[in-house]
């Protein structure tokens, strides 16, 4: 196998990975090459030829191998497929692999893998996690701990993709706990922990939320700017949803400000979404605005990001005392606009934007019209696996009802609210972080 050639080579040579490596590649991906976990190309085997001082046709491939190593060419190309992009490429490969049933475990375990990678990236989350579970058995067995956890994460990744939290909390937990004999793992653990409390979050959480948040702010150094990223974020959020508003500012903006430096713009637009809406929930809607047209006139955001902050703002402007009536209009218009050309109508995204829209005209809306729609849209978001914001939908209901007299409809909006939300936490109860 062609690993194993370039490891041999390498010791006669009498040169150890990193010398090997050099300036111009790295010492892990000599490591991944040496075990056969991924395949050089072109421009590499060009460095090793010249440094081992072989000829390139000591590189070449004899196509008349085993099964075992024309599968491992074949995974190699996905992995490579995966780094650039090439999502038939990644199909051709995997289509492939289908062929060879007899493989050891080990090449087992890193076809799973792949495939596992593939349908969660194709929206199929069951067979995702299907695939990762199956994988992280066999990399269970060989021991490679850093492999066993990718798969435990990708398993809650999906599952959380999916809607299914209890699932997701599992999988997070049990990611964590491959993570407690590996202090060399510290990256991996901060996603955990980041993945964990988005889990958290979704259940209604908060507070178990937070210390997430709160263990990746203190496990991570300064130099670690993702980590103090995501942590910030995290802790915006939350502070929001507790009420402290102040506090959740602040985080929001600590988070923009580290996001622009370090360029990263996925997190840079969420962070300035909850800036905006703490500057809403602190009545400041001209400046919550300004940052809606700063955002606009950002070429490099995509046209999600300005659906998604018009909805996050409206979400909070529907609830404002007085009501602001025409700024509400304005971004329920934007938003209908929206959700006649949207993809993937019935999935959370869809079914939260159309909620902030109901929930804006809600405040104009005849006294018999207002339960239908909170019912309906508390059943959507329970049809979802949202249960936390099904609550939330029936306790914004309990005011528009005793606005219009009706005290008896309002309480019990809230109790069936309590009631969710004591199940919700019953179900969710796990080991803290």
């Amino acid at each position: 196998m062609l690993g194993t050639k370039i490891r041999k080579a390498r010791k006669e040579a009498g040169l150890t990975q990193a010398q090997l490596a050099g300036t111009e590649l790295s010492r892990s991906l000599i490591s991944e090459i040496e075990r056969n976990e991924r395949n050089p190309s072109t421009a590499t085997i060009g460095i090793l030829a010249q440094k081992l001082h072989k000829p390139l046709e000591y590189f070449m491939v004899d196509w008349s191998a085993s099964d075992a190593e024309r599968a491992l060419l074949l995974i190699s190309q996905a992995h490579t497929c995966i780094e650039i992009g090439d999502s038939e490429g990644i199909r051709l490969a995997l289509d492939a692999l289908k062929g060879y049933s007899s493989l050891p475990d080990n090449l087992k375990a890193r076809r799973h893998e792949v495939m596992a990678w593939y349908e969660q990236k194709e929206g199929r989350h069951l067979s995702a996690v299907n695939h990762a579970l199956i994988a992280e058995t066999l990399f269970e067995a060989e021991p490679r701990k850093d492999k066993q956890w990718y798969c435990c994460y990708l398993a809650a990744h999906a599952t959380y993709t999916a809607g299914l939290y209890f699932q997701a909390l599992e999988m997070c937990n049990k990611a964590l706990g491959v993570l407690r004999s590996a202090n060399d793992m510290l990256g991996e653990r901060r996603l955990t922990l980041y993945l964990l409390g988005s889990v958290y979050f979704a259940l209604g959480q908060i507070e178990a939320a937070q210390k997430c948040y709160v263990e990746i702010a203190t496990a991570v150094g300064e130099d670690d700017g993702g980590g103090l990223l995501q942590a910030y974020h995290g802790r915006a959020i939350c502070a929001q949803h507790m009420g402290d508003i102040a506090g959740a500012l602040r985080w929001a903006e600590q988070a923009a400000v580290l996001a622009e430096q370090r360029r990263d713009m996925e997190f840079y637009a969420s962070t300035v979404i909850t800036w905006g809406t703490c500057l809403v929930r602190m009545g400041q809607n001209d400046a919550a605005l300004a940052i809606l047209r700063t955002i606009d006139s950002y070429s490099r955001f995509p046209a999600r990001v300005a659906h998604t902050a018009r909805r996050e703002l409206l979400l909070f402007l529907a609830e404002q005392d007085p009501y602001p009536e025409e700024i509400c209009k304005s971004l329920e218009h934007y938003l209908s606009s929206v959700l006649l050309v949207a993809p993937n109508k019935g999935s959370y995204e869809y079914t939260k934007t159309q909620w902030a829209v109901a929930k804006s005209q809600l405040r104009r809306a005849a006294k018999d019209s207002i339960l239908p729609v909170i019912q309906n849209f508390a059943s959507l978001f329970l049809d979802l696996a949202h249960c936390s914001r099904a609550a939330e939908v029936l306790v914004y209901g309990a005011p528009c009802m005793e606005r219009h007299g009706d005290c008896h409809a309002a309480y019990n909006l809230l109790k069936e609210a309590y009631k969710l939300n004591r199940v919700t936490a019953a179900l969710g109860q796990n080991p803290a972080p």
